[in-house]
Formats: structure tokens, sequence, C-alpha cells
């Protein structure tokens, strides 16, 4: 990665710390790192990490919920670094409004979060980093959140996918932990691509690093499943035969 630029965002928090796990890989294999979220305390404690390491990283407070917020944030990485080649989204859940009419009604969802601001905090960091993207091409890697929004995120990352098939950029997404439904299986994710042994927060930064990466380049649309279990290393990664 390195040479090139990436946006992590919610990297100071996510599923498990994901996020910031990415950050850190991302940073070791070469890229520059833009953190990502509402927290600035929190990302410039990890580009303040990050950088001690060796890595280069800048943090941009950011809300995601935020239209105005995000093309901010894709505008700032451009104007430090002049190109974005990956991104890493995260979009953390956002307790329901005080006062809101009904609970959310979602399956898998337990009413204290707001699944459609997470849809909509995804659908924003997309469209904002596909338009930086496609003047250079590009990975985008979504991480699949717990509860109602999953199939959602998994169903908008085919179809951004689909929708830029032949453009150069990628789109793709990850979950770990227990999985159901569209995640089902020993670690073979619906697009039928298969991870190896790596698990945890440790897991999914290496896939998403290996998603990022050249070794990956014919590869969007995926859903991949991180299963759980210690960390070892990438080379647990394999297409599935």
């Amino acid at each position: 990665m390195s040479g090139r630029t990436a946006i992590v965002a919610s990297a100071g928090h996510g599923i498990g710390h994901g996020a910031a796990a990415t950050s850190c890989a991302l940073s070791r294999a070469g890229a520059s790192v833009v953190l990502a979220a509402r927290d600035g305390q929190a990302l410039a404690a990890l580009a303040a990490e990050l950088g001690a390491a060796g890595g280069q990283a800048v943090a941009v407070p950011t809300d995601l919920a935020s239209p105005v917020s995000v093309r901010r944030l894709v505008e700032q990485t451009l104007g430090a670094f002049g190109r974005l080649d990956a991104a890493c989204n995260d979009i953390a859940c956002r307790p329901a409004a005080s006062g809101a009419a009904a609970p959310c009604a979602a399956a898998g969802c337990d009413g204290g979060c707001d699944c459609a601001a997470q849809v909509r905090g995804l659908s924003l960091a997309l469209k904002y980093e596909i338009q930086a993207m496609r003047r250079t091409g590009g990975c985008i890697v979504n991480l699949v959140p717990s509860g109602a929004p999953r199939a959602a995120v998994i169903e908008m990352t085919r179809e951004a996918a689909l929708d830029l098939a032949g453009s150069g950029v990628r789109v793709n997404a990850v979950a770990t932990g227990p999985v159901a439904g569209p995640l089902a299986g020993a670690g073979v994710g619906p697009g039928g691509a298969e991870i190896g042994p790596d698990g945890g927060v440790d897991g999914v930064a290496h896939t998403v690093l290996w998603l990022c990466s050249d070794a990956a380049s014919a590869i969007t649309g995926r859903a991949l499943y991180a299963r759980s279990g210690p960390c070892r290393d990438s080379s647990g990664l394999r297409p599935r035969k």
C-alpha cells in the first residue's frame, strides 16, 4: 500500500474497534491513513500512535451522518494527499433519538439503535468516496454491523459493486463474529470466498488490507466472513475453490 491513501471511517471505535485495528494494518503496509470519526480526541491519539510507529496519519473529526462533513472529509483527503485509493467504512450505531415516535422495528434490533441512520451514513460515505476514486480507481470495504442493518449493508455493497463494474472501483464487505442468514456457513461468504483462521479485530484488519491490495484486484461485490478465533496472519486468506 506504499504511496496510497486510505480513509478509515469510525476509526476511533466500531465493531470491536475493528476500524482502529484496520488503520494500524493499513499504516504498517505503507498507506497514508486519514482517520475519521466524531471523537477528535480519540482520533488524535490514534494518529499519534501511528506516527510514532513510523506511519503517516491525519485525524479529521467527521460527523458521518452529515453530507457536508463527509464531503469535507474527502476534500481534505484529496487536498492533503492528492488521491484516495482505499476506504474502510465502519458506520457505528447511533442511539435512537429520545421521544422518537416508535423504536426501530427491524429484525435483530433491540430498539435502542437508529438503524436507518447507520444505513444513511454508509450511503453518504460511499457517495463521496466513489466520486474521488473514479479518478484513480480504488477499493472500498464496508464493515458489516450486527443486528438489523447487516443485510442492508451487504446489499448496498453488492449494488454499488454492480454499478461500478468496469470503473476501476471495487466495493466489498467484511463481517466477523457469530453469523446467521446471508453469512451463515463455516467461514464462507455469500460471494463464495472463504476466510482462513484469522479472527477478531485483527482478522478483520488483515481481511480489509488484503481486499485493498493488488492481490484482490479481481474481487468485488463480495461479503467475506472473518471467523472468530485467535489471529494468525493474512496467509490464512484464500479464495474458495
